[in-house]
């Protein structure tokens, strides 16, 4: 058996013109000036009022590029925080950046971000509970942008060389690991029904926006029936769970607005 998995395997990334999950252009534009652009396209399109004088945290900030741009957009402060530190903290002025969260605290912030966080997150429910006892009463917001497991690059392992949609609904995070080179796949909630899921996570909140954005239809490179066999095969579909989740293949990303 394992013999013909790695067979199969082999034979499945042999495949020519696999549509890719991220547009190779995007990927290698990179530099600070694009970092900076992207980040200001994630505001643009996340924030629905202005932030001048209101507290600001972005929660999973990564390397802190929405942070800086945030507090450029006249926050009166500024909090990056994150599990992992980065090397490009020491860079930025104006925020206050930590991977300890136990420095935030309770009702501090008017506006909190979350951008592609909870989808990574081994309890999303814990994590928005932490995030509910931040905010300030009163118009405080959270935005958060949710990049769900039935997305084109959810696990994100194009940034790792393996630039092909939807890879992870056919490999194990183990075989995605071996086409790595060995490298750690980031780790993503493979939840099937996303809505339904984000909308129990929310549960102590109020959604007050709710925004599906997709991309283009889905290719019909995975519509071909063996490899629509192969994906009810690998997620191990029901029936009667099958129209739905090739449906939900086309949205890449959902927005919300929550509030207390």
């Amino acid at each position: 058996w394992i013999a013909a998995r790695k067979k199969h395997i082999s034979d499945l990334m042999a495949i020519d013109r696999w549509p890719e999950a991220v547009k190779n252009h995007l990927i290698a534009n990179s530099n600070k000036e694009n970092q900076i652009n992207r980040a200001n396209s994630v505001l643009d399109a996340t924030l629905d009022r202005p932030i001048e004088n209101l507290s600001v945290l972005d929660f999973g900030c990564g390397d802190g590029w929405i942070a800086r741009q945030a507090a450029l957009r006249g926050a009166t402060s500024v909090v990056g925080y994150d599990v992992v530190k980065s090397d490009n903290w020491n860079t930025i002025q104006k925020v206050k950046f930590t991977d300890d969260i136990n420095e935030l605290k309770e009702e501090s912030f008017d506006v909190i971000i979350l951008y592609d966080v909870l989808d990574h997150c081994k309890d999303p429910v814990g994590v928005m509970q932490k995030v509910k006892s931040l905010l300030r009463f009163g118009q405080s917001i959270v935005y958060v942008r949710c990049h769900p497991w039935t997305s084109r690059h959810a696990t994100h392992v194009y940034k790792q060389g393996l630039n092909k949609a939807y890879v992870h609904l056919f490999l194990t995070q183990d075989e995605i690991r071996e086409q790595i080179n060995g490298e750690e796949p980031l780790f993503t909630r493979p939840e099937k029904s996303p809505l339904e899921a984000y909308h129990w996570w929310f549960n102590d909140l109020k959604i007050i926006k709710e925004r599906i954005i997709k991309d283009e239809p889905l290719s019909s490179f995975f519509l071909v029936p063996s490899f629509k066999e192969l994906i009810v095969n690998e997620q191990q579909l029901k029936p009667n769970e099958v129209d739905k989740f090739f449906s939900d293949l086309e949205i890449q990303f959902i927005d919300f607005n929550l509030t207390l």
